[in-house]
């Protein structure tokens, strides 16, 4: 009797342990497929477009290269210098996505530069104003219109459509409108005009 009860105790324990380390595997998988999903949310916000820094990236057309120095000048300046009293930081929603904005304030206080991120599952742009004495002097605008899912195995930055547009201002004007998808020649006044409405209105928005 005693040696059937010690049998039964130990097939017992047996099943007991195969249980455990059952549910012990299907914990590990649960942690596993937690951890796939962290990294998939990570690679989506993954910024695709980057800030110009260098002024050999920003297009110049040869009527405007005269003029667009000071613009240029703005440019570097700005982008060199890093002992900002205060950078602000807001979040917002699209109908389509999210989107991130930065002001940059110099020692007096004023936005010399703001940087405007958004997000979708379409595309994401980034737009960046520079500014000299409160006044806007470069825009640029960055867009990328994705060829497939970002997270897919199909997408393929390179073969994304890529834009880029350098919008130069004088005196709080625009004066030129650079694309890379334009042959070079200047837009016509009126669409330089509603260009620069639109943009005017965008960075009204934007500063507090």
């Amino acid at each position: 009797m005693n040696k059937l009860f010690l049998s039964i105790a130990i097939l017992s324990a047996v099943v007991t342990m195969s249980s455990c380390k059952k549910e012990l595997a299907d914990k590990s998988d649960d942690v596993e497929a937690v951890k796939d999903i962290s990294v998939v949310e990570e690679e989506s916000t993954e910024d695709l477009l980057n800030v110009l820094t260098n002024e050999e990236d920003l297009l110049v057309g040869e009527y405007n290269q005269t003029v667009a120095k000071e613009n240029i000048e703005v440019f570097n300046r700005i982008n060199s210098f890093s002992a900002w009293s205060q950078v602000s930081t807001i979040d917002f929603t699209t109908e389509k996505g999210t989107g991130i904005t930065k002001l940059y304030y110099n020692k007096e206080l004023q936005v010399d530069k703001i940087v405007v991120r958004k997000y979708d599952t379409e595309q994401q742009s980034l737009d960046v104003y520079y500014l000299s004495d409160g006044k806007l002097v470069l825009v640029i605008n960055q867009g990328l219109v994705y060829n497939a899912n970002p997270n897919s195995k199909e997408f393929n930055k390179e073969e994304s459509e890529y834009t880029k547009d350098c919008n130069y201002f004088l005196d709080g004007k625009l004066f030129a409108i650079m694309s890379n998808l334009d042959c070079g020649a200047p837009f016509a006044e009126d669409y330089v005009r509603t260009v620069e409405k639109d943009i005017l209105e965008e960075v009204k928005k934007l500063i507090p």
